[in-house]
């Protein structure tokens, strides 16, 4: 008796409905920021905000010299600019602009003197800004995952410093215990289990407590 072939791309595509291609969408779109520029490009009506934003943030740091960049570009304009999204009910939009800042910063940190830590700080802002976009839609525990997914990858991948905002906005995020036991799922399986395996998140994730005093964040 012959064998039934496997289904092909072709025919996962045309078995899905549109709400669940959509939800794989949003979650594949917010964990990668190279696929949802694409995406944007391919898709997104001429002049979308979200191309026209990153390039903005990007040619902020054009020209740049090492010594310019002691005292920073203004990110004011760039997060005022993402909560007035919010606040004007474009929510999801607004998550994608505290998420290209971050990024942003992250992919110049080779480029600046980031010693009065400036551009951390501004990343951290940013994080803490695109938790309160998710949080702020009281969402259960699935639609946080992909953005619990993004924050651990970044707190893993780190190389600049960040891993503390990272590892704040992920306390900030998990609110359930599911969302802890999720982000627990992710650290024990992480690839280099000797990063990060005796920190405040950890201990986090365990109790579902934090650190008391706001100041070890700064």
């Amino acid at each position: 008796m012959a064998r039934p072939s496997k289904p092909t791309t072709q025919d996962t595509l045309d078995s899905l409905s549109a709400a669940r291609l959509r939800e794989f969408l949003t979650d594949e779109l917010a964990e990668d920021a190279k696929m949802r520029e694409r995406f944007v490009k391919r898709f997104g009506e001429p002049g979308a905000a979200k191309p026209s934003f990153r390039s903005k943030l990007d040619s902020a740091f054009a020209g740049m010299s090492r010594q310019d960049s002691y005292f920073g570009p203004d990110f004011g304009e760039f997060l005022e600019a993402a909560g007035e999204r919010a606040g004007a009910g474009g929510r999801d939009e607004a998550i994608r602009m505290y998420q290209d800042i971050c990024e942003s910063i992250y992919d110049h940190m080779d480029d600046v003197d980031d010693s009065d830590g400036i551009y951390g700080d501004a990343a951290g802002e940013a994080l803490v800004e695109m938790v309160a976009c998710v949080n702020r839609g009281k969402p259960d525990h699935a639609p946080k995952r992909p953005y619990i997914r993004y924050l651990y990858r970044g707190y893993m991948g780190d190389e600049y410093g960040f891993d503390r905002h990272y590892e704040r906005a992920l306390m900030d995020l998990c609110t359930r215990q599911e969302d802890r036991e999720y982000l627990g799922e992710l650290h024990e399986n992480r690839e280099r289990p000797d990063r990060h395996a005796h920190t405040d998140l950890v201990r986090f994730i365990k109790s579902g407590i934090r650190p008391q005093d706001d100041r070890q964040w700064r």
